[in-house]
């Protein structure tokens, strides 16, 4: 999830892409939380997987002209 926010932070700085195609492998992409799982998290892990989670989703929104598609 790290790689991904660094990729996203260069389109930031990037006028020449356009889009960004994200998708999943295996059973665990996910383009969004579920919020009943969120608010049963106690460990500290489980607490930074959804900090990172949603420093990405807060930076598909930063990314200025770039659209970012999400599939799976």
């Amino acid at each position: 999830m790290k790689e991904l926010l660094m990729v996203l932070d260069s389109i930031k700085l990037s006028q020449n892409i356009k889009a960004l195609v994200i998708t999943g492998e295996g059973g665990f992409f996910s383009s969004g939380h579920n919020l009943h799982e969120v608010i049963k998290f106690s460990d500290t892990n489980s607490k930074k997987v959804f900090s990172t989670a949603s420093e990405i989703l807060l930076s598909y929104h930063e990314c200025g002209p770039c659209k970012v598609i999400n599939t799976s």
